[in-house]
């Protein structure tokens, strides 16, 4: 039993090192990602959907969809909005009564802040607010920081995410094609064998997410056509499994694995 053990534990070991040599990418950890927003404490900018119509046409300009977790190639809507108050964008609270209205009994813990008390903000400002340029629209690639592994999502739209998440942008490489990269099998492996968990959670932070060894091959555009077809497959609540398995086999292949290898990753992956 202890010579099977050890037998396995080589040869993945052997793949995790094939897959790292492969590496020739890092992204910039200050220009390129980012963590989510940090409301200090966050229920005080948090909505429910039932509460929007609370506010006038002035203050739902500063409330957005909020997500906590990310999905697999896609995110899906959510029911939470989060009051995204920050210097750049409202000065006085007063022009804002139904937002002070929702703020005004955390006044005292925003007060307590930091920031506030250095007057580097307002109040009712967010504590944390982030570059608002990486949740707008446009490229970028989203995770959550506790997961299952595989929620890795590509989107073009406006998301905005809490301190659970953390936000790519980045005109240097395809994020659709790390997307697929970071979804597949074989990275699911290698996530799973090299970075951090909490119980049975992944915990992919930003220094994590750097471990991960990132290759960018000269040609890309099977990968983005497939992440493209599994991304409106979702969106019509069609079976992916068939996508997903052209997708992990063209992973492999990128990673120059063979059958015997490939066999080892899929039988870790399924106990």
């Amino acid at each position: 039993q202890t010579e099977n053990l050890t037998f396995s534990t080589n040869v993945s070991e052997k793949i995790l090192k094939k897959i790292e040599i492969k590496s020739n990418f890092k992204f910039d950890l200050k220009q390129e990602i980012i963590q989510g927003i940090i409301g200090g404490p966050d229920k005080a900018f948090i909505l429910r959907e039932e509460e929007l119509e609370h506010f006038n046409k002035d203050e739902k300009k500063f409330i957005k969809m909020i997500h906590t977790n990310s999905g697999r190639f896609l995110t899906p809507d959510t029911d939470k909005y989060i009051l995204y108050l920050r210097k750049e964008n409202i000065e006085y609270i007063d022009h804002y009564p139904n937002i002070k209205n929702k703020l005004i009994k955390f006044k005292h813990r925003l007060l307590d802040r930091r920031e506030v008390k250095n007057n580097k903000i307002k109040w009712f400002h967010l504590w944390w607010p982030r570059n608002e340029l990486f949740f707008i629209s446009g490229p970028k690639l989203v995770w959550a920081k506790r997961t299952e592994g595989k929620r890795f999502t590509y989107t073009e739209k406006p998301i905005y995410g809490t301190a659970n998440m953390f936000f790519i942008k980045s005109e240097r490489v395809s994020l659709k094609y790390l997307t697929a990269l970071l979804n597949s099998e074989l990275f699911y492996f290698y996530m799973d064998e090299r970075l951090k968990h909490t119980g049975d959670l992944l915990q992919i932070d930003k220094n994590q997410f750097s471990k991960i060894p990132l290759y960018v091959p000269d040609k890309i555009q099977g990968f983005e056509k497939l992440v493209d077809d599994i991304i409106v497959a979702k969106k019509n609540n069609e079976d992916i499994r068939m996508l997903e398995n052209q997708l992990d086999q063209l992973v492999y292949k990128l990673y120059d694995l063979d059958e015997d290898e490939i066999k080892i990753i899929e039988d870790s992956i399924s106990i």
